[in-house]
């Protein structure tokens, strides 16, 4: 769940030797895989330290590019431990403090070494529980069959560990013409567990009209309820926050800044001028 975190308080990560993402989230906009209201909730709600899932499932639908895209805007904020596959020990979190630092996992899946499953991925899950944050994606067409693969053997994780995940984003990779495109199809916010719950599913907030090809804001409020528990903000102070975001990429977008140095670079300023004096 998202930490009661003020960016002011933080020291932006002015250093660090991450690599910049392939693709701005600005440019991602251009090619009309996301929007800039979407990236400015999304910006938002990992500021707040929201834990961020990305699935898909096709390869090559954008997975990686959309996560690191949009977590690039607040890379100046927190540490980032990448976990190191199937042997993972955690040992990358020495020294770190929860609040304060993102969980970066390549992918949940048993495919591949580098990917993060079984035992692993079940610590995972107890670290979330100690107040870090996590960004990763995952092989799955829809929030419910993530949640099924996370709650099913091997893993069995529990709804309430499941439940720590804040946020799941869906892509799709689209033909039109002879072309193949990318969208955000949703964007979904995870139920806070009661105990009571006999089954787990994530709301709706983001959808795409594939008429139009554009993202619309769903308006069941119960899914808004639950996103101002998440982020621990009211609906008013939410909405004026992704407002002043879309307000600052646009701007960014009118002037032509749109590469990952030059976001990365306006966006780390931002923070910094915001730092107490």
């Amino acid at each position: 769940m998202a930490q009661e975190h003020r960016p002011s308080e933080a020291a932006p990560n002015e250093g660090g030797d991450r690599r910049r993402p392939s693709l701005s989230a600005l440019e991602l906009v251009a090619n009309h895989t996301l929007d800039l209201s979407t990236v400015a909730l999304l910006w938002l709600a990992l500021e707040r330290h929201s834990s961020l899932l990305v699935v898909a499932g096709p390869r090559l639908a954008g997975k990686t590019t959309v996560l690191e895209a949009v977590f690039d805007l607040v890379s100046p904020l927190y540490q980032t431990a990448a976990t190191r596959g199937h042997g993972e020990d955690f040992s990358i979190l020495q020294g770190t403090d929860p609040p304060r630092t993102y969980i970066k996992v390549n992918e949940i899946s048993d495919h591949l070494p580098r990917y993060l499953w079984g035992p692993p991925l079940i610590a995972l899950f107890r670290e979330l529980e100690r107040g870090y944050g996590v960004v990763a994606t995952m092989h799955a067409e829809s929030p419910e069959e993530a949640l099924d693969q996370l709650r099913a053997p091997p893993l069995d994780l529990p709804q309430a560990a499941v439940a720590r995940i804040d946020l799941i984003v869906v892509l799709a990779l689209l033909s039109q013409g002879d072309q193949q495109v990318r969208r955000l199809v949703s964007v979904n916010v995870m139920p806070l567990v009661t105990g009571t719950e006999s089954s787990l599913s994530a709301e709706p907030l983001v959808i795409w009209d594939p008429a139009h090809d554009v993202l619309r804001v769903f308006a069941a409020m119960e899914a808004w309820r639950i996103l101002e528990q998440r982020l621990r903000l009211p609906w008013e102070e939410i909405l004026r926050q992704v407002e002043l975001r879309r307000t600052f990429l646009r701007d960014l977008a009118s002037q032509g800044l749109v590469s990952s140095e030059q976001v990365h670079e306006a966006v780390t300023g931002r923070y910094l001028r915001e730092r107490p004096q």
